[in-house]
């Protein structure tokens, strides 16, 4: 067992924890008798996930107050505060936390509705398990464990990216079914910061303006900013940015196009300018960075 804990766990002893070069973390088996709550964590850079197997909790997450029971999952997005409020006698849960940098940054499904999710996460954070996807989760985390203590060479955190990168793809398709089936009402401002993602989606391999998506949602640049980011917490900007570097990285990772190529492919007038922006942003050159992958 690695002594060594994100703040995750820090108010929640727990008798197994085991981590990766604090990349991935894995813990269950809480001594109950040792739990200190109403002591405030914060869950740094990692997308945490914690699946209660009995008992019931509530869990303070940011300003929201969220209650677990058996078979119900949390879900803890990255620079989130959380504080346990109340556990019983008999509450158990497993945590799996990933950072969302390790290894290639995960893909996430085409045309998942990320705005969706994120006013889903904005309203409601837990989510119930159906008793094979709660064995799935424990599966995979049974198998990280193994993989965390039991692979001993070179290939060690190759297999651990492609597991966690496993781990992450069902939980977004898990997530992604929810969202399919229900209705989520949404103000006017989240339809069009809705309407904005899905455009970024389609066009910004060649439109990096935001006027362009302005003028196709017929408002200003102005007020298109100022409701993306009040829904989303990003800048319109920011999204343009994301999704270009997402697809810079995918290309130079996955392909055998040329800088050059690249270049072209992401709407960029030149080479030289692509490399600037491209280092601007990840702080390593197209060329640095397809030889580090």
């Amino acid at each position: 067992m690695n002594s060594n804990a994100t703040a995750n766990f820090q108010t929640i002893p727990f008798r197994q924890l085991y981590n990766f070069k604090h990349e991935i973390y894995v813990a269950f088996d809480i001594d109950i008798k040792k739990c200190l709550c109403n002591q405030p964590a914060k869950t740094d850079c990692y997308a945490t996930f914690c699946l209660c197997h009995k008992g019931n909790a509530t869990i303070q997450v940011n300003n929201y107050t969220r209650k677990l029971s058996a078979g119900s999952q949390l879900i803890i997005i990255p620079n989130t505060n959380t504080m346990p409020i109340e556990l019983s006698d008999d509450f158990d849960c497993s945590f799996i936390a990933i950072s969302p940098y390790f290894g290639n940054e995960f893909h996430h499904i085409q045309k998942f509705p990320l705005v969706n999710a994120l006013l889903f996460f904005k309203e409601q954070s837990v989510i119930n398990l159906s008793s094979e996807q709660q064995d799935f989760f424990l599966k995979m985390r049974d198998i990280i464990t193994y993989a965390i203590n039991e692979t001993n060479n070179k290939y060690k955190e190759t297999l651990l990216v492609q597991l966690s990168q496993s781990f992450f793809a069902w939980q977004q398709i898990t997530i992604a079914t929810i969202l399919d089936s229900r209705i989520i009402t949404k103000n006017s401002t989240e339809i069009l910061a809705t309407r904005f993602v899905s455009l970024v989606i389609d066009h910004f391999k060649k439109q990096h303006r935001l006027e362009f998506y302005a003028d196709k949602m017929c408002i200003t640049p102005k007020y298109l900013s100022t409701i993306v980011k009040n829904v989303t917490g990003k800048t319109a900007g920011q999204w343009i940015n994301h999704f270009i570097i997402k697809e810079a990285k995918n290309l130079l990772t996955n392909s055998d196009m040329n800088i050059a190529e690249i270049t072209d492919v992401l709407g960029f007038s030149n080479q030289s300018f692509f490399g600037k922006f491209f280092k601007h942003h990840t702080g390593k050159s197209p060329l640095a960075f397809r030889l580090n992958k």
